[in-house]
């Protein structure tokens, strides 16, 4: 998915790519690159609630490995 992600985001279809890394997330939240790549496209979409609310549930992630 991460793959088709990137291949996504390169055509500009920008809603695309955030669904398809988002799928990653919600898979493996601790996976570095599709959460960097999920919070640009949310960036560059302007769903700045929906940037927030990933990089949220990330860091309650990682607090709970802690």
């Amino acid at each position: 998915m991460l793959s088709e992600g990137k291949r996504l985001e390169e055509a500009g279809k920008f809603q695309e790519a955030a669904a398809a890394y988002q799928k990653v997330v919600d898979d493996h939240p601790g996976d570095r690159e599709a959460v960097a790549r999920l919070v640009v496209m949310y960036r560059k979409l302007k769903e700045y609630r929906k940037e927030l609310a990933v990089i949220n549930r990330v860091l309650a992630a990682y607090e709970l490995q802690g």
